[in-house]
Order: structure tokens, then sequence, then C-alpha cells
């Protein structure tokens, strides 16, 4: 994947998760990596993940960045944003 199209779908991301209010988020430019998006949970500072992009086979898909699982395909951003909300309210309340 090229560091245009990472930086695009990181972005689309960002716009998303930053509607959500309990979220806060901003994409940082990791040397060697690109583009991921950082996003923490609001009021609490320790919960938070990175989120970077990954080609698999052809296909696009958003990923955790600390293991590499993936999430959701770049075209499902707002199932992939409402992943991200639920693993950090879950770990808020764990």
């Amino acid at each position: 994947m090229s560091r245009e199209d990472m930086r695009h779908f990181i972005s689309r991301l960002d716009r998303e998760v930053a509607m959500w209010p309990d979220l806060a988020c901003g994409i940082v430019e990791r040397r060697g990596e690109g583009a991921v998006l950082n996003v923490v949970r609001i009021g609490s500072a320790l919960n938070s993940v990175e989120i970077t992009c990954r080609r698999v086979d052809g296909n696009d898909w958003y990923a955790w960045a600390s293991d590499g699982e993936l999430i959701g395909a770049v075209d499902f951003v707002e199932d992939v944003a409402a992943a991200i909300a639920r693993v950090l309210t879950q770990r808020a309340h764990a």
C-alpha cells in the first residue's frame, strides 16, 4: 500500500472517530511505518490504541498497530470506529 493510500484511509478513520463524544484521536507519522491513528478514551489517557492500515490479498484493511490483527475493511469505516470505541469502553470498565 502506498503512503498516500495509507494516509487517505487513516484520515477517513480520523474524521469518523472524531465524531464519537468519548474519544479523541490524532494522526501520527511513524518512521518506517507511515501514518497511524492514535485513539484515546477521554478521561483515561492510558487507555489508548493505535490503528494502521494493511493490504491483505489485494484488499485494504484497518488493523491494530500493536499486533496487526485486522479490524475491518477500509470500506466500512463506521464499523471500524464502532469496534475501536467498543474496545476502549470495555477496557475502561475492566
